[in-house]
This record gives C-alpha cells, sequence and structure tokens, in this order.
C-alpha cells in the first residue's frame, strides 16, 4: 500500500487469501475521488461490493445484468460523487458513453483484479482486458495497481507492457507457497475407478458422512472439478444419492437464479461437496474448503493452482487430487488443439471464468521475454499458447519431483522455496526428499501423442 501511495503504479502477485483486495481498497479509501476496479466476473463484483457495503463503505457496480432503471440510478449516482467504489467490467471499458462517463469522474485509482487475463500467455487469457490499456491512457489516473495471484515472470512482463504503466513498475511479488496445501496425482484406468477414487477420498477427509445435518458441516467442505457440465450434473447427482454428503452441481450452462443458489448454500455451509465446472471459484467466500478434486486436467498449471488453491484458505491443512484418466486426458488435449468439444470450457461472457480464447488480432505484441507468437509459426496464436501451457502442466504431473517445487520453479521461485514440501504424493513415494527431478520426459511426449510440435520438444 505503501509503494501504491508513494510511487503511483504496482503490480501486485500474491496468493489467494493473500491480501489483494486489501491493498487497493484501503489505499482508495484514503484517496478523494472513486476509485473504479476491473473485475472479470459479475458474482465477483457482487460479493466484493455486498463485502464493502457492510463495512458502511459506498460501493456499486455495472453490469449487463443490473435492471436498466437500476442503472441509470446508479450512473446519476456516480455523477454526483456518492460512490467510494465502482466495480466494472472489462468488456464496460469499450463504451464510449462510459469513457465519457470516466473521464468526467475523480478516479485517484484504477485497480485490475485477476490482471493476468490481460496475458495472452497467461490462463484465463480475456481479449477484453485489452481495452484497458486504452483506458488508462483515456482517463490517465494518479494511480494504476494490478493485482494477480497466478503470474510467471512472462505474464508479469506482458501485464506492465499492455497497461502501460513503465518499465520501471515496482513488481511485489509475494510467493506462490501454499505449504498447507498436500497435491497428489493419480492415474485411473475409466469411469469406475474414477468413482473409486473420488468416493474414497470424501471418506478420508469427511467420514461418513450424514445427510440429515441441518447446520454448516464443521469439518470443511469439497470442491470437484468436472471438465464437463454433463460430468459435472452426473457425479453431483451420484454423490447425493449416496446419502452421506450434500452436494450440488455449479456450472455457466444452469439459470443465473440456479447458480446463486448453489453458491449461497456453498458459502453458507448448506451443502458439503460441489461439483462444477471452472465457472465455480472466483470470489468463492469459504475459507473451510479441505479438498479439491480435479476429475481430469485443467489446461495449464495456472488453472490447475488457482482452483486447487481454493482449499485451505483459512491456513488449515487440506488435499488436492489431480486424477488422470485416458478420456478425460484426450478430452483436455483436443482443446488445447483448438479441437476440443464445446463442452470442454465455460461460455466466454462476463460473468463466468474463462477458459483461454484464440486471439486472432492485431494484438501480438512482443514482452521483454521474447514474442507472443513465436517467430515463423503459421498458426493462431492460441493454439501454440494452450499446446504449450498443457503440456507444461503434463510434464508436472507426470513428473518424479515435489508437486510443490515443481510449480514454485514454474512460476519463478528460486532458493530455498524450492526445499520439497515432504506431504506430496512424490515427496511420501521418495521419504520426503521430493525425488529425482524430470525423468519422465521421452514418456511424456509419447504419451500426448504428439501434442507438442516436433519442433519444440526440447521443451521436455
Amino acid at each position: 500500500m505503501e509503494t501504491l501511495l508513494t510511487e503511483g503504479r504496482l503490480l501486485f502477485v500474491a496468493p489467494t487469501g493473500g491480501g489483494k483486495s486489501l491493498v487497493f481498497q484501503l489505499p482508495g479509501l484514503l484517496l478523494s475521488g472513486t476509485t473504479i476496479v476491473v473485475c472479470p466476473l459479475v458474482s465477483l463484483m457482487k460479493d466484493q461490493v455486498a463485502s464493502l457495503v457492510r463495512k458502511g463503505i459506498s460501493a456499486t457496480y455495472l453490469a449487463a445484468t443490473v435492471d436498466p432503471e437500476e442503472q441509470r440510478q446508479r450512473t446519476a449516482n456516480l455523477v454526483r460523487g456518492v460512490y467510494e467504489f465502482l466495480y466494472v467490467a472489462p468488456e464496460r471499458l469499450s463504451s464510449p458513453r462510459f469513457r465519457a462517463l470516466a473521464r468526467d469522474l475523480e478516479c485517484p485509482l484504477l485497480a485490475v483484479d485477476e490482471a493476468h487475463c490481460i496475458s495472452e500467455w497467461g490462463h484465463d487469457f480475456r481479449p477484453d482486458y485489452l481495452e484497458i490499456g486504452a483506458f488508462v491512457r483515456t482517463i490517465c489516473p494518479p494511480k494504476v495497481i494490478a493485482v494477480t495471484a497466478t503470474a510467471t515472470p512472462r505474464v508479469q512482463d506482458e501485464i506492465v507492457e499492455r497497461l502501460g504503466m513503465g518499465a520501471d513498475t515496482t513488481r511485489i511479488v509475494r510467493g506462490f507457497a501454499r505449504p498447507n496445501l498436500s497435491l497428489r496425482v493419480r492415474k485411473i484406468r475409466d469411469r469406475a475407478g474414477r468413482i473409486r477414487a473420488v468416493d474414497a477420498e470424501l471418506a478420508r477427509v469427511f467420514g461418513d458422512g450424514s445427510a440429515d445435518r441441518s447446520g454448516p458441516q464443521a469439518a470443511g467442505a469439497a470442491v470437484i472439478y468436472a471438465p464437463t457440465r454433463r460430468l459435472a450434473e452426473e457425479e453431483a447427482v451420484r454423490i447425493s444419492a449416496l446419502g452421506k454428503w450434500r452436494c450440488l452441481a455449479y456450472h455457466a450452462g444452469l439459470p443465473s437464479d440456479v447458480r446463486d443458489r448453489v453458491q449461497d448454500a456453498f458459502c453458507g455451509g448448506e451443502i458439503d461437496v460441489v461439483v462444477a465446472t471452472n465457472a465455480f471459484g472466483m470470489g468463492i467466500d469459504r475459507s473451510d474448503v479441505r479438498l479439491v478434486i480435479h476429475l481430469g486436467p485443467p489446461g495449464s498449471i495456472e488453472s490447475y493452482y488457482q482452483e486447487v488453491g481454493r482449499g485451505g484458505r483459512d491456513g488449515d491443512p487440506a488435499d488436492g487430487l489431480l486424477l488422470l484418466g485416458p478420456e478425460e486426458v484426450a478430452l483436455r488435449r483436443r482443446f488445447a488443439e483448438g479441437s476440443g468439444s464445446k463442452e470442454t470450457s465455460e461460455p466466454k461472457d462476463s460473468s463466468e471464468p474463462k477458459e483461454p480464447t484464440t486471439s486472432n488480432g492485431p494484438n501480438r505484441s512482443t514482452t521483454s521475454t521474447g514474442p507472443i507468437e513465436p517467430p515463423g509459426s503459421t498458426e493462431p496464436v492460441g493454439a501454440e499458447r494452450r499446446r504449450a501451457l498443457f503440456h507444461e502442466l503434463m510434464k508436472w504431473a507426470m513428473g518424479r519431483s515435489c508437486r510443490h517445487a515443481g510449480i514454485l520453479r514454474y512460476f519463478g521461485e528460486t532458493g530455498d522455496a524450492l526445499t520439497p514440501c515432504g506431504q506430496c504424493d512424490v515427496c511420501e513415494a521418495s521419504g520426503g526428499f521430493g525425488g529425482r527431478g524430470g525423468g519422465r520426459s521421452r514418456r511424456l511426449v509419447r504419451w500426448l501423442g504428439g501434442l507438442v510440435p516436433r519442433s519444440r520438444r526440447n521443451l521436455s
């Protein structure tokens, strides 16, 4: 906060639960005018605004989901300077009407939440985030902060460049370590193997459960990520039918009121397990998630770490289990190659998290770490990016080095941070010393079935 207030430009990278919102909210209260916060999700905006209002802070958000009359009232209040905070989705920044409104506001601070979405090499690239740089030039706020939980050095470079923050912008990286998470990867053969693994894990963490609980469960909750909506619904029905754990499904294909009810029930402790696509997670305010299971691989290490990082936000131990089955790996591989089922990822709108998306437009700039599109490539940058990110995830999943050390190395950590954690599956199998590292590269390339172009296979 001191750096932001004195220097005016800051990139802040901190793990989930690391106080990123506080770092721009408290300075926003100290400064005169209306702080504008760019946020990718309507649900996240609603939660942030509701939290501020409960504290007696004047805040609002503008989104297409707001009733037109209510939007007019909120806009009028903005002009009158009523609000200390305004949350908006990046899609709104391209509106000439909103830009004109913003120019007339006294905006002392612009905060960009989930800033990794601005990078084509980030795991949740959002083309609309590319409008933020032009918006900054339009309103010229005295102070700008970009915050994110997952950004490699390359992504950090791109965030700073695309926001026009200046090469000398201070970067405060609080590290990516989550030592309270126990990470494991398990291969499964088929649906039956997946079911056995899920049920055994739920029983191990929560016991036999009880279907007639009336209050929040002291043992915490579980999030199960499914690669498709269909599997999310099927698995939720199956778990509910066991009569042991209260379980519901969540995905972007459900009506908004149903999604709201599921989210409220989960955050309020009324259900024990939610089976969801990647549409669930950002802004979920429940700190006692004890278990995160992935029924298939996500698209990148960033996606995985952000999702599994929703476990143990209270600092107590939590478990993460990634299941690798042939069908799920093949499905994600097809998506990485640009030929996957539409059901693999969620719709690209301002109310749900996004999978990586292809950019074929002119936004192929160069960062200090190299070109966004590899020289001589004839493929869309999105396809190249998806393949590279997925390959890094699978290389990590199939590797023999400490799970935590491998992730921290990917995010650019060095030194003591890479000490074996002693509690992941690899460390446990090797007596707590984190394994030998590498070791399965050739087998991995064969198993991916030619996913990585021959010219790029030296990555392994």
